[in-house]
């Protein structure tokens, strides 16, 4: 029985990957993954969605992959690189769901209205490039909130988007109303950074400056979230080598301050927000080298949803701020579990987009 269900469960993770991976990127364009027993047929049909009449290439000019489990699967590539480019940009998936008949036809892309396609996505440096690869509307951004604390401390993040393209954004933390988390958030923002355990010869502080820390994740229409991937990763960059080697300690993550409250809901755009616990706590299954991966966030929109786990502990200040906020929140983004997973639209963004410059300020006086 033992090796019968063993047999069973290799099956079944070979069909849930042919279920997940139905493209493959070749050429720098994403192919459909074709039944063995229709490959012609199916070639016909994604031709005719895209008007060509010319036959399809025939089977000695494609190369077949056989995979276990008995299915045989064909990754149809044509001879021509430039055809290959043509007909596998997902015109099929938009042609059934324009005529309602994904199901009979069966393409799963089209009925769960999954976007494929390199020759229909935009641009990713295009600054009107936004989720799914659709060009966005004119990004104004939303209202600036209005404080419901005092603002203690301002913060200034410059951030790159690639290679051409930076911003501003303006954040103020209610260090009054959350001082354990504000505290907390202060230190990883620091040049010094954030030590939990002090041993400089083996490791290194916790800082989101430096063109270490990054944007690691956005959820469209609900936040986006900064933070250091790897701590290992910011070691070996800061000290020039390859490696952080094998004696490199990731510092754990810092004392909980559960017990303080959050200031106000998660209503609206331009809220900052950290894990309940604290900073470091957003994913709690993650080891200490990323711990810190998702060590605060940004509301994009109202998202009440983050009140469970979440509080709120300062704000964007200015309008400016909530512009490029709009921007980074619709920005492509390599999607699903850390890009590998189609059909979600959350994950890291596509660009690379690095905080290069954490400025701090302490105001001396102000009314909430």
């Amino acid at each position: 029985f033992f090796f019968f269900f063993k047999k069973v469960a290799i099956k079944m993770r070979v069909l849930a990957l042919l279920s997940i991976i139905s493209h493959v990127c070749v050429d720098g364009s994403f192919i459909n993954t074709l039944n063995a027993k229709s490959p012609d047929r199916y070639l016909s049909r994604v031709s005719m969605a895209q008007g060509d009449k010319t036959p399809a290439p025939s089977l000695p000019d494609r190369r077949k992959v056989v995979l276990s489990g008995g299915w045989l699967t064909s990754m149809v590539v044509a001879s021509n690189p430039a055809i290959a480019v043509e007909r596998a940009v997902g015109a099929a998936e938009k042609k059934c769901r324009e005529e309602g008949n994904c199901l009979e036809l069966g393409d799963l892309d089209g009925a769960v209205g999954w976007n494929w396609g390199a020759k229909e996505r935009c641009d990713a440096t295009d600054p009107k490039c936004g989720v799914n690869g659709v060009l966005a509307d004119e990004l104004a951004g939303a209202a600036v909130p209005e404080p419901t604390a005092k603002i203690t401390h301002r913060v200034q993040l410059s951030i790159s988007i690639g290679r051409k393209e930076e911003g501003i954004l303006n954040l103020g933390l209610y260090g009054e109303a959350s001082p354990l988390s504000v505290s907390q958030l202060l230190e990883f923002l620091s040049p010094e950074g954030l030590w939990t355990l002090k041993n400089e010869d083996l490791s290194q502080a916790v800082a989101l400056g430096y063109g270490l820390g990054a944007v690691t994740e956005i959820i469209p229409q609900q936040q986006i979230s900064l933070g250091l991937s790897s701590q290992a990763t910011a070691y070996a960059k800061t000290h020039g080598v390859s490696s952080a080697g094998s004696d490199f300690v990731a510092q754990p993550r810092p004392p909980s301050v559960e017990s303080e409250k959050t200031v106000r809901p998660h209503d609206q755009a331009g809220l900052v927000s950290i894990a309940t616990k604290g900073v470091g706590y957003t994913n709690t299954f993650c080891d200490n080298d990323e711990a810190f991966a998702n060590a605060f966030s940004i509301t994009s929109a109202s998202t009440p949803a983050l009140d469970k786990s979440r509080k709120v502990v300062g704000q964007i200040l200015d309008q400016e701020s909530m512009g490029f906020l709009a921007r980074l929140s619709q920005l492509p983004t390599n999607k699903g579990l850390k890009g590998i997973v189609p059909g979600q639209n959350s994950g890291p963004p596509l660009l690379k987009t690095t905080v290069k410059k954490v400025t701090l300020e302490k105001v001396e006086s102000e009314s909430a």
